[in-house]
């Protein structure tokens, strides 16, 4: 573990560090209050060992200055020969995670040490765990891209800030062309594997870290392309369009081709754009696109 102590005492740091470097942990010191703040900052340990009487700054108050920089949770244990009820409540209402009184015997703060990295390996499972679950709810089941949650998240988010630098911000609306007429005529599951085919064709072509393609709905996607206007959202949307256009699927029937048809709008959002504004130009773009032959691309 990297282990930070902050001590005024120099022989309490150099015993510290003796020992616990002797069990394996690196560690790092501080001399008061606002040396150990600033290198908890920079150095992000695994544990803090704080002396709770310091003249600067006392470990109450490194404590919470510490909670402040970071949500992410680390051990804090208080060394102090301060042994009455109450110094030791305080310390622990401070934010701090346990208590250990000096003199300790080492093997003591050893076994307190360890019941830290318990704990700490605990929360980080179920962190990632936590993380794993929310991902899980932002990706569509069939199709394995982003699901209209997160679609409408990340229009939310875009479209605030591109109001905030006056950036543009473009979508693209795109269905499967006669695709009711498709299932009626393979059945749903060779439906579902054309859905899965045209969602990886379109996520190739959508390659900036900071765009999203998403499943919208039925046989629907969306695109959402921030930082780009109008322009280019209708060049990528061609490019799309292409690469469905030379897919062969594969069927009990034999190869099937399939078409798209796609509709771009794009604006420099205000404060006051709401996501249904550029849903509603990109959808009677589709609409057009459609009426006029289907297989192609049209901007609002």
């Amino acid at each position: 573990m990297k282990i930070l102590i902050v001590d005024d005492s120099s022989v309490e740091r150099l015993f510290l560090t003796r020992y616990l470097g002797r069990q394996g942990h690196e560690t790092l010191c501080a001399e008061n209050g606002r040396q150990g703040v600033e290198m908890y900052g920079a150095s992000a340990p695994d544990l803090v060992l704080l002396d709770l009487v310091m003249p600067d700054l006392d470990g109450r108050e490194v404590v919470r200055r510490m909670r402040a920089l970071s949500d992410e949770w680390v051990p804090i244990i208080f060394l102090s020969g301060l042994d009455a009820t109450e110094d030791i409540e305080t310390a622990l209402d401070s934010g701090g995670d346990d208590y250990l009184v000096k003199p300790f015997k080492p093997n003591i703060l050893n076994a307190k040490i360890r019941s830290m990295a318990r704990i700490a390996a605990m929360r980080q499972r179920l962190v990632e765990a936590n993380a794993k679950l929310t991902s899980l709810a932002e990706i569509d089941g069939l199709t394995g891209i982003a699901n209209r949650r997160r679609l409408d998240q990340k229009l939310e988010q875009e479209l605030l800030r591109c109001a905030r630098g006056r950036l543009p911000l473009s979508v693209i609306l795109l269905d499967i062309d006669h695709f009711k007429k498709f299932n009626d005529t393979f059945g749903h599951l060779t439906g579902d594997e054309c859905l899965k085919l045209v969602a990886a064709g379109v996520a190739a072509e959508v390659r900036r870290p900071a765009d999203l393609i998403a499943r919208y709905g039925g046989e629907e996607f969306c695109a959402v392309l921030p930082e780009t206007p109008v322009e280019g959202a209708l060049v990528l949307a061609e490019q799309m369009r292409e690469s469905i256009e030379a897919l062969v699927l594969p069927t009990a029937h034999g190869g099937v081709k399939l078409t798209i048809s796609l509709g771009v709008a794009g604006m420099v959002p205000d404060g006051g754009t709401e996501s249904a504004e550029l849903l509603e130009a990109a959808d009677g773009a589709l609409y057009k696109a459609k009426q006029a032959g289907r297989n192609r691309a049209l901007a609002a």
